[in-house]
């Protein structure tokens, strides 16, 4: 797969402070996505 051999080069890339806060913002949006479903099955 193209697509994913590319996003392995340029993660590969990146610098460990862009690679910290990249991981920490996806870890942002799970935790916000989790919430939600969580809110929605409370209800």
């Amino acid at each position: 797969m193209p697509v994913v051999s590319l996003l392995r080069r340029y993660l590969a890339n990146l610098p460990l402070t862009r690679k910290f806060v990249l991981m920490c913002t996806l870890l942002t949006v799970d935790v916000i996505l989790l919430a939600m479903a969580a809110a929605r099955l409370q209800y």
